[in-house]
């Protein structure tokens, strides 16, 4: 008779023996009354093909099969973002920035599901020798189909129990499965899968194998494209796994095929291609994938976008905020990220879930970069207009009792460059008044570039003599020349209503007002009405400066235009980046030209003249003149050593790319050994010097003396040592640097962004969001400062970090 075996899923699986009768139906009890009933080998077979026929039908099955894809589904999507649990391969870092892991509910096994059109073309074939008569051949079939169906139990038992997780018992039924000698390579695969989960890598290499053994047995099956690019996948064989991915497959398979092909062109470095992919299959799972896929190409905007879509539509939602906020961070808006920080903190949550490391910009010390920059974009920084424009801006004397006539000369000789004039007139005028020797003497300081030891005698002087407007002045402009701008404002704004003739006051503090974090309409509004009222050159030039520092080059163009210019160094300077500004590169070398003229050793000056000549060469002409220009020895270097912050950044930059940084350390050592009378102004130019040359310890240490020794304290200085102690891993001292900065001058973005980046790297969300939520509102850039991710294994990664941080893909980003 025909036995009745239980299996796992509670259905029954006959083993037909011919001559055999079958029992009544299972837990039903005899009727007494009832003779046997003899089961020909007809009923049988139509019973048995019945029950397969009612499997292949059942919910179960079928059910077992679409879940087994969809697990499949999100598999890939694990594939995709990675997984630092897996032990054969691990693909590259997702993005240069983000390395993101999916969350324990997306990490579904691979299941496959044999086709079931080989069980029906077997069945039919039995149902068609039996009616020919050839019963034993017939029931040889239907054997081979019960037994297959026992397989196919076990292999759904091993599906059901990869859905709950459990995964050492799902292994052991597709062991079971694969003895029976079917559905090896789907099964297999599954086996495979689930031992990453527990981590076992020598069961998951075995089951790997016998999946590749029997690939071939598959070659018949509509979905053996499918079954090759998971075989070869987890085979490590990225290339053969996209080309099978790639190719055409049955519809409800498409979209898994497509996320093992997207995340193929990951490997590959096609994130436009993998992009492309998830974009097609149009999945809101994959919102975020998309997002960090578009930063890592550097479109931020996009980045953005897919990342906000990802919160509104729940897709791990503190994920994609953590991942949103590096995306703000990175194009520029850490403002933006800061009030994303705040909102999680309110929310009681972790905002901070990828881990970073605080850097310098790479571009520091890029030679391509640094030629980029000077040969197409050196003038089109504000900051450098600004800064240079305050070292040509002539300082103004005036005494109120005798030598006023000397007085005058010496200040139009200011005006016109003729510095040893000025020098001399000024001499003469410090015999008079105490006030005015003492201005005199810090004037002569500033003119011999001694800037530092300039503001110093101007600021005790204020103390003395204060609401003195032209002290104000001069004391404005000593700052803004050593880059104190936010001081300069407040000075400068000062000056102007203490004499509201000194339009040039109020013109300074305006501009600067936006950098000093202060917002004064009313100041702007009484310089515009006074300066449309004067058709005097000075006023034209102060009304295009406004125009020029608000962007409006086509109003600023019309200076370019004026008759019978002035040669001031001021007016040519603004005509110098107008002219840039406007593409005007003849009017360009015309006041670059004339500005050398009038500042005949002036190194700013040669620098914008070699700038003018040279500016859009190719890349290595350029820095082959580059080479040619810092061979020069006939410029006034007291620039350089004592002067303005502007000339040693121009200066460095150029040696970076001629190569020449070393030979200009050496300069600035020697002349340091020579001249111990401003050593901290010195000393910070070699500072710079060796944190271009990445000597960052030496540099840190070189700041640390002008600190504590030399107690120069200011923000700008302060930042220096910080800079030195980030290149030099001395990431507490830079925090205690940068809060010094930040008291001193709130309004230091650049010391406020680094600070909140070592905040967010120590893992202290709400001092990290009150830095970035303290930024200027709109876009920021750093000039020296940046953060890559940093990956779960790091051994410098702080004490309690949270769960979600450490399951961080262990690679480290670029």
């Amino acid at each position: 008779m025909a036995e009745a075996t239980q299996n796992h899923e509670d259905q029954e699986v006959f083993i037909l023996k011919e001559g055999e009768k079958e029992s009544e139906e299972k837990g039903a009890k005899p009727a007494e009354a009832a003779p046997a009933r003899k089961i020909t080998p007809k009923q049988i077979a139509d019973k048995v093909l019945r029950k397969i026929a009612d499997r292949l039908k059942s919910p179960l099955v079928w059910g077992a099969g679409v879940l087994a894809l969809i697990a499949l589904f999100f598999a890939a999507l694990r594939m995709i973002v990675g997984d630092s649990s897996e032990r054969v391969w691990t693909p590259p870092p997702l993005l240069s920035d983000f390395a993101i892991e999916a969350s324990m509910d997306d990490r579904q096994i691979i299941a496959m599901e044999r086709s079931f059109s080989t069980l029906e073309n077997q069945l039919s074939k039995a149902a068609l020798l039996y009616g020919k008569g050839n019963v034993e051949q017939a029931l040889d079939i239907y054997e081979q189909v019960s037994l297959f169906s026992g397989t196919l139990s076990l292999y759904n038992l091993g599906v059901a129990r990869m859905r709950q997780g459990e995964y050492a018992a799902a292994i052991e039924a597709f062991d079971a499965q694969i003895e029976g000698g079917e559905l090896k390579t789907p099964g297999a695969i599954n086996a495979a899968a689930c031992a990453l989960q527990i981590g076992d890598e020598s069961r998951f290499n075995h089951y790997v194998a016998v999946a590749k053994q029997n690939l071939a047995r598959e070659a018949n099956s509509p979905i053996f494209g499918f079954y090759y690019a998971a075989v070869n996948y987890y085979d490590n064989s990225p290339f053969k796994a996209l080309i099978a991915a790639d190719r055409p497959t049955i519809d409800y398979l498409q979209p898994s095929q497509d996320l093992i092909a997207a995340k193929m062109r990951v490997m590959f470095s096609d994130t436009d291609g993998a992009i492309k992919t998830l974009e097609k299959i149009g999945r809101k799972e994959d919102l975020l994938t998309i997002g960090l896929l578009y930063a890592r190409n550097g479109d931020w905007s996009n980045a953005a976008e897919k990342m906000t879509q990802a919160m509104n539509e729940g897709v791990e939602y503190n994920r994609s905020r953590a991942a949103l906020i590096l995306t703000h961070l990175k194009s520029g808006f850490p403002r933006d990220a800061g009030a994303l920080v705040s909102q999680a903190l309110d929310e009681g949550a972790n905002p901070l879930v990828y881990p970073i490391r605080v850097k310098l910009r790479d571009s520091l010390f890029d030679i391509n970069e640094a030629q980029e920059y000077f040969s197409r974009r050196l003038l089109i920084e504000p900051r450098i207009f600004l800064q240079v424009l305050f070292n040509y801006t002539p300082y103004i004397i005036v005494v109120p009792t005798k030598g006023i006539t000397d007085m005058r000369k010496g200040q139009a000789a200011i005006a016109s460059d003729e510095i040893a004039e000025a020098e001399n007139l000024l001499s003469q005028s410090s015999r008079f008044s105490p006030a005015g020797a003492k201005m005199s003497a810090a004037v002569k300081l500033a003119i011999a570039h001694r800037i530092t030891q300039a503001n110093k005698a101007l600021a005790e002087l204020e103390r003395e003599v204060p609401n003195l407007a032209v002290l104000e002045y001069n004391l404005a402009l000593s700052y803004a020349q050593l880059g104190e701008l936010r001081d300069a404002q407040k000075h400068f704004r000062r000056a102007y209503f203490l004499d509201k003739r000194n339009t040039q006051a109020g013109v300074y503090a305006a501009i600067l007002a936006p950098i000093a974090g202060v917002k004064d309409a009313r100041i702007l509004g009484e310089l515009q009405t006074a300066l449309h009222k004067d058709e005097s050159e000075e006023s034209l030039f102060l009304q295009a400066l406004l125009s020029f520092n608000s962007s409006n080059f086509q109003a600023t163009s019309q200076w370019l235009g004026r008759k019978n210019p002035s040669d001031k160094s001021t007016y040519l300077l603004l005509e110098l980046f107008a002219a840039d500004q406007t593409g005007r590169d003849e009017e360009l070398k015309s006041a670059a030209k004339r500005l050398t003229a009038q500042n005949k050793r002036d190194l700013l000056s040669g620098i914008f003249e070699f700038y003018a000549e040279h500016k859009g060469k190719n890349m290595k002409q350029f820095a082959f003149e580059a080479q040619s220009f810092m061979d020069r020895r006939d410029f006034d270097f007291d620039t350089l050593y004592h002067g303005a912050p502007v000339a040693r950044e121009l200066y460095s930059r150029l040696a970076l790319i001629s190569g020449n940084l070393r030979d200009v350390r050496a300069m600035l050592e020697a002349q340091l050994i020579k001249e111990r009378k401003d050593a901290p102004n010195l000393m910070q130019s070699l500072a710079f010097l060796n944190i271009y040359l990445q000597d960052f310890e030496q540099a840190y240490t070189i700041m640390n003396a002008v600190i504590d020794e030399f107690g120069v304290k200011t923000s700008r200085a302060l930042r220096l040592g910080a800079i030195g102690a980030i290149g030099a891993g001395h990431k507490e001292n830079a925090i205690a640097l940068l809060q010094m900065a930040k008291k001193i001058d709130p309004t230091d973005f650049e010391s406020r962004y680094a600070l909140g980046l070592l905040y967010h790297e120590a893992q202290d969300a709400r001092g990290a969001a009150l830095e970035y939520s303290f930024m200027s509102p709109g876009h920021y850039e750093s000039r020296f400062f940046d953060f890559e991710i940093r990956p779960a294994t790091d051994p410098l990664r702080p004490d309690g970090m949270d769960d979600e941080s450490e399951e961080l893909d262990a690679n480290e980003s670029k």
